[in-house]
């Protein structure tokens, strides 16, 4: 680890193989040196100059403990776990670490059972941890005899331990993604809620007695995710719809990092306690050597984890522990003393993985993971952090009309001091094209004026000012990449038709209302305005301007009669054109109603005949209203009120002597006027 140069804060190694089989852990040093000194040797070798390092202990003892029946790893652990002999010699083991720890007088962690907990978890089936029995008191080993038999009870007598014995010493819990059942780290359903399950895991530490411990662990996959998917199972690839351990850097389909990151900001809430993520796989994309054969095999979760510390850091995790959880897998070291290497000088493509050729860089180190760890870890420490992702966002979102301005701004992570560039790819076209070059500035404003409808890709790339580019391509260089923004511009209201109601011709005096509807417009709220021009006019008059409102009232009360012709424009209530469609072809016919009456008197004697004869009416039965001015008098009088009937009988028995005079008043079966015309020219003289 010295050799990296890195200034590592901790070291990890695992304490395993079970407490009562044939080399176990107590037997791992000089047989001259007594039970237990290879522990101490590692915590005093860890801080041994140029070393610096915090110890830690990975404590994975039961599952390969003896006896271990069952038909999986949850039945061995619990039943081992109730296993009076084994339990006992656990507890003598566990003691020696604390004491060999209480030895050593530094800080060291031990991280205690990784599983277990998940498994119990699963044990309890929904309840607390004193429901999973264990041996403690009834283990007969002295120092458990005060502790109940559940698993409570063997979270408290290891933390007694402890205290006993190595005051000096951290202990850590481990919390599984999987222990609720549903297994975060890779479930692609988007419906999960990460913090509810975080919910369930915490509060079965929480009833184990994680309060009283001081840090829990997690582990985000235990294998490279290329391996799980090319050498996991006999025909690759090894995923399906359901699951896969490739997480999404861009955080949109799931697995992903964000969700991660919920659930263990989640766990943090509820145990109060630090969080650290071990054995994190340790694969990249970035170097020829990983061409995924053993021990060469791609992540990402190593990258984004060292570009998003800040994240992290905000999620409760205090610490990253690298390390390799199996054969075959990515290491920091020449493990495979296979030296540089760099896959003849060709990259790979990892589709899967959203690898396209992208590990294209040659490595100058043995490490197997082509010194990725050593450099950019040092760049973390330097403070010289490249950019890990790049993202963007649209505003207006899409879609739009074409015209409308659009401001794209990228957003980075990791980087102190990121830039950007802007690239396009229009629609039909093959070839991506550069928009704005590298600048320190966010934003850049798209300007639509002119484009074609269609989609429009986005490309954008982020690089820190002091890194030259991760990546090259024959278009330029970047430390991350953006491709997940597609912008559809659509044609704006491509037409409008317009009703009236009535339909023309109507009388003088009809209020209409004129409908307008639009079609091909991008939002469902257009703009309406409405022109009229007048009979015998050039020049048209705004009715009603730039509205919501689809109608226009037309009142014609008072206007001459003739043919009005209407116009309306409407445009889409994003678009700042002065229209985006017009329809003047509505003509509207305004008559005035019955235009003349005459009048006629028929008869002798009593009764006599007065007729109206009206012209020029819209419909066929106009209606007539007869008046009668008496000699003498100044007032007229109704004598039949409006009807279809174009006569009255006038009675003239008994009637004075003198002139009478007759007004007859006329209008259209549809006027609403008190008429439409009148005519008062027939006398007729009584004697």
């Amino acid at each position: 680890m010295t050799d990296s140069g890195v200034p590592w804060r901790y070291r990890f190694t695992y304490l395993a193989g079970g407490v009562n089989t044939q080399g176990n852990w107590l037997t791992w040093q000089d047989p001259a040196k007594p039970p237990g000194q290879f522990a101490l040797d590692y915590m005093t070798s860890s801080v041994l100059p140029p070393a610096a390092y915090i110890p830690i202990f990975t404590w994975y003892q039961l599952l390969q403990s003896t006896p271990s029946t069952g038909g999986n790893e949850l039945e061995r652990d619990y039943n081992n776990l109730n296993n009076a002999s084994t339990m006992s010699t656990y507890y003598a083991s566990f003691k020696i670490l604390m004491q060999k720890a209480g030895q050593y007088g530094g800080q060291v962690v031990v991280h205690v059972e990784p599983d277990l907990w998940g498994y119990m978890q699963q044990k309890a089936a929904g309840a607390g941890a004193t429901a999973v029995s264990a041996k403690v008191r009834s283990s007969g080993f002295a120092e458990a005899a005060a502790f109940s038999d559940n698993l409570a009870g063997f979270s408290s007598a290891l933390e007694y331990l402890r205290d006993t014995y190595a005051p000096n010493a951290l202990l850590a819990t481990h919390a599984s993604m999987w222990s609720s059942s549903i297994d975060i780290a890779s479930d692609t359903r988007t419906s999960i809620d990460a913090r509810a399950e975080a919910d369930k895991t915490a509060a079965f530490l929480n009833s184990a007695g994680a309060g009283s411990w001081d840090a829990v662990f997690n582990d985000v996959d235990d294998h490279n995710a290329a391996w799980w998917e090319l050498a996991s199972c006999g025909t690759p690839p090894c995923v399906n719809q359901w699951f896969t351990h490739w997480w999404d850097p861009n955080n949109i389909n799931f697995p992903n990092f964000s969700r991660y990151l919920a659930w263990v900001d989640q766990l943090h809430q509820r145990t109060v306690k630090p969080q650290v993520v071990w054995q994190v796989p340790m694969g990249n994309q970035y170097f020829l050597t990983m061409n995924n054969t053993c021990g060469h095999y791609q992540d990402n979760v190593a990258p984004y984890f060292i570009a998003h510390a800040g994240d992290l850091f905000s999620a409760g995790l205090v610490a990253v522990l690298f390390g390799p959880g199996n054969s075959c897998q990515t290491s920091n070291e020449d493990g495979l003393h296979d030296g540089v290497t760099n896959n003849g000088g060709g990259p790979i493509t990892d589709r899967l993985g959203g690898c396209v050729a992208c590990n294209s860089q040659p490595s100058n180190f043995a490490d197997d993971d082509g010194g990725y760890l050593r450099i950019f870890v040092s760049r973390y420490y330097a403070g010289q952090s490249p950019c890990g992702s790049a993202t963007a966002t649209a505003a207006p979102s899409p879609p739009q009309a074409a015209g409308t301005a659009v401001d794209l701004t990228a957003t980075s992570a990791g980087c102190a001091n990121p830039q950007y560039e802007f690239w396009m790819l229009s629609p039909g076209a093959s070839s991506w094209r550069l928009m704005r070059a590298y600048s320190t500035s966010p934003t850049w404003t798209w300007n639509t004026a002119g484009l074609a409808a269609g989609t429009y890709r986005f490309s954008v790339w982020a690089r820190d000012s002091s890194s030259s580019g991760l990546y090259t391509n024959s278009l330029g260089s970047y430390d991350a990449f953006y491709t997940g923004l597609a912008y559809s511009l659509v044609p704006s209201c491509t037409s409008v038709a317009l009703s009236t109601s009535p339909a023309p011709p109507v009388m003088v005096g009809t209020q209409i209302a004129l409908n307008a509807s639009a079609a091909g417009c991008l939002h469902p709220s257009a703009a309406y305005e409405f022109w009229i021009l007048y009979p015998g006019s050039g020049t048209w008059r705004l009715a009603q301007p730039y509205s919501s409102s689809p109608s226009y009232s037309w009142t014609t009360a008072g206007l001459a009669p003739g043919t009005y012709r209407f116009s309306v424009w409407v445009r889409d209530s994003s678009s700042s054109a002065a229209y985006d469609a017009w329809n003047a072809n509505q003509y509207f016919t305004l008559t005035p109603g019955c235009s003349a009456v005459a009048t006629s008197a028929r008869g002798s004697g009593s009764p006599l005949t007065i007729a109206g004869a009206a012209s020029g009416c819209l419909n066929p039965s106009p209606l007539y209203e007869f008046w009668i001015l008496y000699p003498g008098s100044g007032a007229w009088r109704l004598a039949q009120g409006y009807s279809t009937s174009a006569t009255y009988s006038w009675a003239t028995t008994g009637l004075p002597r003198g002139t009478y005079r007759f007004s007859v008043w006329v209008m259209d079966s549809s006027s609403s006027a008190a008429y439409d015309a009148w005519n008062a020219t027939l006398y007729y003289a009584l004697s």
